[in-house]
């Protein structure tokens, strides 16, 4: 382990923890997470590790699914492959069509896309995955609708479940659910002593004293 170097005082530490607790509160209260200290600094002692699970979890959950015995989804992994925004149009399509388990026009999916993406890509998207077979679609008057298919569905779960057998994603996982429990506890704490169902703890943290002063959080966010 590298040394502490002696003109890092206590004081200069306390000085990065606050200026470093100050701007994750900053980022929660910009994206609307609820913010304790605990968890805070229990992330940043981990950040590196943490910031390293996500990438290779991330990297795995783009990886085609293949070795010399099979190929995982291979109609689907060819449907999304190409540039990024194709990869999360073919994404978009098919979780939209799981959650709404309805026909979805060009204009449904353009919205769930915040309009960032033209309708020509869209189009262009949906027609790649006719052809291959994940994409069933419907005119009615001037309009088309689309649904994924049988197939679809099937490839799309039969990744999902490999998904949930690949090492890194599950410690990407369990990362992620270690931290939002831990972020859970310490809510129910402070709920629990505010409603009067346990005692308040005589003093709190010595993080928390130096990041929110001698009064305490106090209600705010």
């Amino acid at each position: 382990m590298k040394t502490i170097d002696p003109s890092f005082t206590i004081e200069k530490h306390m000085s990065r923890v606050q200026a470093y607790l100050k701007r994750m509160h900053e980022i929660c209260l910009s994206f609307n997470f609820y913010f304790s200290v605990i968890p805070t600094t229990w992330f940043w002692r981990n950040r590196f590790r943490v910031a390293k699970l996500i990438i290779d979890g991330s990297i795995a959950l783009a990886e085609e699914l293949e070795n010399e015995l099979t190929v995982i989804a291979p109609s689907y992994e060819r449907w999304r492959s190409g540039s990024q925004q194709k990869i999360l149009i073919v994404r978009t399509i098919v979780s939209l069509n799981i959650e709404e388990r309805a026909q979805l026009t060009v204009k449904d999916i353009r919205r769930e896309l915040k309009n960032k993406v033209s309708a020509d890509r869209i189009s262009a998207a949906l027609k790649h995955g006719v052809e291959l077979g994940m994409v069933d679609v419907e005119k009615q008057g001037k309009t088309f609708y689309y649904t994924i298919t049988e197939k679809c569905a099937d490839e799309v779960s039969d990744r999902a479940y490999c998904m949930l057998r690949n090492k890194k994603v599950r410690e990407m996982s369990k990362a992620i659910n270690m931290y939002e429990m831990l972020l859970e506890q310490t809510a129910l704490t402070a709920k629990e002593e505010k409603a009067g169902k346990m005692t308040f703890s005589d003093h709190q943290g010595i993080l928390e004293r130096i990041f929110w002063g001698d009064k305490g959080r106090r209600g705010r966010k």
